[in-house]
């Protein structure tokens, strides 16, 4: 390999092979006198500039960047380890501390709790509840409290006071109720719980059961004490440590967190260590700050300061190391700049030397060019001669490297020849037209990719298959019209079900490209293929639930037929073994000449948008195949099993039940019977000519009439409707008056949040402004939403509410219970809360506020209009005197006595209205308020109210 040097330039040396001038060939044509170069014209004499490159600027920034970067490393190390070990060790101990804070506190319980047993072990005491004395009851009750360090409050329970013996159990609360209710049901003492959180009165609380004798067999009472918050231990933080220390009540899957006093805020985020208090419901929680924490201050200082102190210590030595290899650099350089200069002087050429490696190589080079001059002096040649290799001679490897840097250097500046072709070949370049030999070249057009999308560019799987996924083809809105079916499916498909006039618009074909349609998202959408079925007791369901079925299994669905049964019944089947689809052939509360079908896929209820997708994929035809089964089944006696488990009646009671021949009138008398209940039934009858007149609609007053006058016949505690598919429910108290599901949502959510506080509870737009207030006195947080059983459902599932309801009738449990709207199990609920409390259904109503309200007011409107006209509302809508404006659902004035609503209507092409007042002034000052609103969006409209 030989070393190549284009441009090789040292001082005062002419390169061989150039020009020699004329006075040197005459006088000597036998030798060959090198002399210097003459500068060409106008050029200076000077060698070119020095490159800007040095060891200063190119070498030690790079050495003492990358010993920085080194040391950086080394000191990040080292803080991380000291920083894990401390963060180890912080842990370790806030972790002992809590164990032990959790020790301390569970014994003290534990002495708590024989406190208890041996005061409910005194014969006194069981002989004044068996002997259920009041008066003396509360001479006892002050004797034990006193006896009792430290207790607030101590109330002797006899089982069986419901009958109204103990009028002083009111003075409990809804949970201390039913940690008095838990200790008859278990015949233990209850765990020490947190009542009335975020409360002025809030107060530690236990139960425990007194027994008949000392044999422990028969609870005839239980003693309740609530006792103060100092019990709890004092804890805020750790010392040095920086944790943050907290007590929790934890239920279920909710944490409320105590905070140590006022002012003091809860630490954000989850906890990191948690230990359970033995005994209690309370959890010890400790929130340990991060490494940041305690990495600052004066340790950062010094840190940053020894990291300092390194690099300028490390630059100093490479600062030393630069100076020594500059200085050798620097003597080779100069000892190869003697001898070419020598060289060049006429001298005998010397041998160039160096001491670093790095220059040995450019010494090499010098030397061969230094031996090839002393030979060219030794043997001149005539003339210019051609190169050796011409002549048939080797060139030596010193010849062959002149005459490289001659041509090299002749090459230098000179422009690269276009590239010729033989013949009448052309060369395309830079897109020039050519032509060859072989015929002409076109140049291929460039790919147009601006109307490809990014999600239409297909991946490609390992054995180069095209990877699709599955989406449905959504059609424009003019492509779906073109399909005979449009019409009457933009009719029938409504906000969350389907429904339409029998025959006119929802036939027994159609029924059966409905069950294609519903079979083939239910098979594309999960891996289970079982459907179940069910009906209401309108004479059109029958034939219709069966073309469903037939369409369901042509797409390969399995079809489980519960024949006649409650919408609720149907939705406890798609729960009850898994997870499967579920489809409900009713009118609701339509007349007789209507039907429907509500749908279940996924375990939700289909919204607007999957309808309107349902309803595309029937006019596509997009319909999968197959071969499914049809079995038959009946889970009545298993719900009404499964509700018995879960509810509890602590007293007796007598219900109504109206079951207006619908769906529920099969199953509501053995439900209610089954928790205890005694049952007087009203329209309890299948009967085919459903529904009856007037329709069962639980927000109706007139369909509330025969409910009303049949309480009052048989002096019950309660009345219970149901419209005509069960999923609605409607209530009237013992003297007859019908209570709105707004309120019945206020009862049933104290309930709720006195075990699970701090969560969300989800109402519709039509329900009353004091459900908001009553669920955040309870310590809940009202969530209002979008009017339908499906948004309410969908919306409790997004923000993992445990109870929801609209003004409807709809109420939906999740604690307990399966997240779907059951009136049956609504109505247990309701008499697990009212069996608590000792008085009469009146005085429970009486005490949960209410406003002077209107019904629904319905306005007429051509098919799509009533959508338009909100829009039109929204946007002239901007501020209201005195009101909070929503539009969550067409648009609710929120004024601080009452509010208005307009909103379109998800059953009927129509507006609907609807107003609330704290009295009849507020009513009307508000009525006129929205009036004066849509009078501005809509001016030539009259309005229904």
């Amino acid at each position: 390999m030989q070393l190549k040097l284009p441009n090789l330039q040292l001082p005062g040396i002419k390169r061989p092979g150039h020009q020699k001038t004329p006075d040197a060939a005459a006088a000597s044509p036998d030798a060959a006198e090198f002399v210097p170069d003459s500068p060409p014209e106008g050029a200076s004499p000077e060698l070119p500039s020095p490159s800007t490159a040095s060891l200063r600027t190119g070498f030690l920034p790079v050495a003492l960047g990358g010993a920085a970067l080194v040391l950086l490393l080394v000191f990040g190390g080292w803080l991380w380890r000291m920083g894990t070990e401390k963060e180890t060790a912080t842990i370790t101990h806030v972790q002992a501390c809590v164990d032990r804070l959790a020790q301390d506190f569970a014994n003290e319980i534990r002495l708590l709790q024989q406190q208890l047993a041996n005061l409910v072990r005194d014969p006194e005491v069981r002989q004044l509840l068996l002997q259920q004395d009041p008066p003396r009851l509360r001479i006892k009750e002050t004797a034990l409290a006193g006896a009792l360090k430290g207790a607030r409050q101590i109330r002797l329970v006899a089982f069986g006071y419901g009958g109204g013996t103990d009028e002083d159990t009111r003075i409990l609360s809804y949970a201390g109720l039913d940690l008095v209710h838990q200790t008859e049901r278990t015949g233990e003492t209850t765990d020490l719980e947190v009542h009335r959180l975020g409360q002025e009165d809030m107060h530690l609380a236990m139960a425990a059961p007194v027994f008949a004798d000392d044999k422990a067999q028969s609870v005839i009472g239980a003693l309740y004490v609530a006792l103060p918050l100092e019990l709890l231990p004092a804890i805020q933080g750790l010392g040095g440590s920086g944790a943050q220390v907290r007590l929790q009540q934890r239920v279920e899957q909710l944490v409320a967190t105590l905070n140590p006093g006022k002012g003091v805020e809860t630490p954000a985020g989850e906890p990191d260590y948690l230990v359970q208090v033995p005994g209690t419901r309370l959890q010890a929680a400790a929130w340990i700050p991060p490494l940041e924490g305690w990495f600052g201050g004066f340790l950062s200082l010094w840190v940053v300061l020894a990291y300092l102190a390194a690099v300028v210590m490390f630059g100093a030595l490479l600062w030393i190391a630069y100076g020594r290899a500059r200085q050798m650099l620097v003597q080779d350089l100069e000892g190869l700049a003697a001898v070419a200069g020598a060289a060049a002087g006429g001298a005998k050429n010397g041998e160039a030397h160096s001491n670093l490696s790095e220059v040995q190589a450019l010494a090499a080079a010098l030397n061969s060019l230094l031996r090839a001059l002393d030979q060219a002096r030794a043997h001149p040649a005539p003339g210019v001669s051609a190169p050796a290799e011409a002549a048939g001679q080797p060139e030596d490897p010193a010849s062959a490297f002149l005459r490289e840097t001659q041509e090299n250097e002749d090459w230098e500046g000179m422009e690269e020849p276009e590239e010729e072709t033989a013949g009448d070949d052309k060369t395309l370049i830079s897109g020039e037209e050519s032509s060859s030999a072989a015929g002409p070249l076109e140049e291929a057009e460039p790919l147009d990719l601006g109307e490809i999308e990014l999600d239409e560019i297909l991946p490609m799987s390992g054995d180069g298959e095209t990877l699709i996924e599955a989406e449905p083809l959504v059609l424009d809105e003019e492509e779906l019209l073109e399909n005979p079916l449009a019409e009457v499916t933009q009719r029938i498909f409504r906000a969350y079900d389907i429904r339409g006039l029998v025959d006119q618009d929802l036939s027994v074909d159609l029924s059966r490209l409905i069950g294609l349609a519903i079979g083939t998202e239910v098979i594309s959408a999960s891996g289970d293929s079982r459907v179940f079925l069910a009906r209401d007791t309108r004479p059109s369901s029958e034939a219709l639930s069966g073309a469903l079925a037939k369409g369901l299994r042509e797409t390969g669905c399995d079809v489980i037929d519960l024949d006649v049964a409650p919408t609720p019944v149907l939705y406890f089947a798609t729960r009850h073994d898994g997870e499967a689809a579920g489809v409900m052939v009713t009118g609701s509360h339509n007349a007789i000449e209507y039907n429907g079908i509500k749908i279940v896929i996924g375990g939700q209820s289909l919204t607007e948008e999957r309808l309107l997708a349902l309803r595309a994929r029937l006019l596509r035809g997009d319909f999968a195949s197959g071969e499914g089964s049809y079995t038959r089944t009946n889970l009545t006696t298993t719900y009404i099993d499964q509700v018995r488990q879960d509810i509890a009646i602590a007293r007796p009671f007598k219900v109504v039940l109206d079951c207006a021949s619908g769906t529920t009138a099969g199953i509501a008398g053995d439900l209610y019977r089954a928790i205890d209940v005694e049952v007087i039934e009203l329209r309890c009858d299948p009967d085919a000519d459903f529904p009856t007149d007037p329709v069962p609609d639980p927000t109706r007053p007139e369909c509330l009439e025969a409910l009303r006058a049949k309480v009052e016949e048989e002096g019950a505690d309660l009345g219970l409707a149901f419209d005509g598919d069960g999923d609605r429910l409607g209530v009237v108290d013992a003297a007859g008056t019908p209570i709105g599901s707004d309120r019945v949502l206020m009862l049933l959510a104290a309930d709720v949040l006195s075990r699970n506080p701090g969560t969300d509870v989800v109402f519709d737009v039509k329900s009353s402004h004091h459900l908001a207030t009553e669920i955040l006195r309870n310590g809940g947080r009202p969530v209002m939403w979008r009017s339908g059983h499906a948004p309410i459902k969908a919306k409790l599932a997004e923000t993992g509410a445990l109870l929801g309801g609209e003004w409807t009738g709809h109420i939906v449990f999740q604690e307990r219970w399966n997240g779907f709207d059951d009136a049956l199990y609504a109505g247990a609920r309701l008499l697990e809360v009212l069996a608590l409390d000792p008085r009469t259904t009146v005085e429970v109503f009486a005490d949960l506020p209410v406003s002077v309200s209107t019904p629904e007011r319905f306005l007429p409107l051509p098919e799509g209009e009533a959508p338009r006209l909100v829009t039109a509302i929204h946007q002239s809508t901007h501020r209201v005197e005195g009101a909070e404006i929503h539009k969550i659902d067409g648009l609710r004035l929120e004024f601080s006595d009452g509010w208005a609503l307009v909103r379109a209507s998800n059953t009927q092409p129509a507006l609907v209205f609807r107003f609330e007042g704290d009295d009849e002034a507020a009513l009307n000052r508000i009525r006129e308020s929205l009036r004066a609103v849509l009078r501005r969006a809509v001016p030539n409209l009259e309005w229904p109210f």
